[in-house]
């Protein structure tokens, strides 16, 4: 009897290390934090979300954002695109009427140290839409795109929905409510993304 109940935890162990090891992003069996989206934007993986700001002001958000991505954000692997100091810019209008817009690059870190990814220039491409909701308040649509599009990189392995979070959880600002509006859903373990 003890030897079968051993033989038990020995597999119940085993079947615990397997089922956790193969959990990871861009497999069928990921676990739910990577968001992985295959071809929702036809060749190219997406994601759009938005955020509700409660107490962040549409310029306090965009401030915070451009700091953040002027230093290359928390990973150092974001580039504003094209941004100057200078109004003026088409990649940069924070200064008009609401929507505030910024662009940027993030260059997934699983691309980032390979000679392919950087040869071809693997980035998400990340446009962020500020609106005012009051003068204390905001709305931001966030959207990322993989490029190149092409279908090898069809499926991002949830790089659009980690580059948008990883954004949103280091501006600093102190609650928001987040919806998904396209792309990138929750999927239940082990299934295939369904289609849009």
């Amino acid at each position: 009897r003890r030897r079968r109940g051993s033989m038990a935890v020995a597999l119940v162990l085993a079947a615990s290390c397997w089922v956790s090891g193969g959990q990871e992003c861009g497999t069928l069996d990921q676990v739910q934090s990577c968001r992985e989206d295959c071809g929702s934007c036809a060749a190219s993986a997406c994601c759009a979300l938005e955020w509700d700001l409660p107490s962040t002001s549409g310029m306090d958000f965009a401030q915070k954002i451009l700091g953040m991505a002027a230093s290359g954000g928390p990973d150092t692997l974001y580039q504003l695109q094209g941004h100057v100091a200078n109004y003026g810019n088409w990649s940069f209008d924070i200064y008009d009427e609401s929507p505030r817009k910024i662009q940027m690059f993030h260059v997934p870190p699983e691309w980032a140290a390979s000679n392919f990814g950087l040869g071809v220039r693997r980035v998400d491409e990340i446009s962020l839409s500020i609106f005012d909701a009051s003068s204390s308040s905001s709305r931001v649509v966030a959207f990322s795109r993989s490029s190149p599009a092409s279908v090898a990189f069809q499926c991002d392995g949830g790089s659009n929905y980690q580059g948008l979070v990883t954004l949103i959880l280091n501006s600093g600002v102190s609650s928001f409510r987040q919806r998904t509006l396209y792309g990138c859903f929750e999927q239940a373990l082990g299934t295939i993304p369904s289609k849009p």
